[in-house]
């Protein structure tokens, strides 16, 4: 199998069709929100399966906001890569890496409080997109997206949700002398 990538002159958009032949061009779009419901559901559920009952309903919820989030950033012109914003490169692997983290959560420094759950993902959406952001008006856009995505976390307040410090780590427990747990820290302290 061979691949191949790049023009063949340096200002040539152009490929000579005797070569094109030889290859098959494949392109992808964003999934439907059916596919990443379906996908990252039952992963979140079954996680959270070891969490107590008030946990049951926020399988979806996550997932709902996270593809809230996602969708909104991906689709926007505003968001689009530039040459002033050429890390702007959004796609599925962000949505992953959101949900992935999520599953360091385990159950008993989580327990009982689903707002701790609303919180670590309000700090993995921060970690994954606000911390590429370099402009005001993309962060206040940001922000916006996360308003209109913290809606699913009904139950709470988005001041509690976004209450600061929201920082989350694993390596405050284990210095601590306690097994390593992905869980929000009190103070910078």
């Amino acid at each position: 199998m061979f691949m191949g990538c790049l023009n063949p002159k340096s200002g040539s958009f152009v490929v000579d069709g005797r070569l094109t032949r030889h290859f098959t061009l494949i392109a992808l779009g964003l999934p439907e929100k059916e596919i990443l419901n379906t996908i990252y559901g039952q992963i979140m559920a079954t996680h959270l399966k070891s969490f107590d009952n008030s946990y049951n309903k926020y399988d979806q919820k996550v997932v709902n906001a996270t593809m809230s989030v996602f969708n909104a950033i991906a689709l926007s012109p505003q968001f689009a890569p530039t040459a002033r914003k050429f890390h702007y490169q959004f796609n599925l692997r962000d949505f992953n890496n959101i949900i992935e983290k999520l599953l360091l959560a385990e159950a008993s420094p989580y327990a009982r409080n689903p707002l701790n759950l609303a919180r670590l993902w309000y700090h993995e959406c921060n970690r994954v997109y606000l911390d590429r952001l370099i402009t005001p008006e993309d962060i206040a856009k940001y922000n916006e997206f996360m308003g209109n995505a913290m809606k699913e976390f009904s139950d709470f307040k988005p001041d509690m949700i976004t209450a600061e410090p929201n920082i989350v780590t694993s390596f405050i427990s284990v210095a601590k002398g306690h097994e390593p747990a992905y869980v929000n820290i009190a103070d910078m302290d």
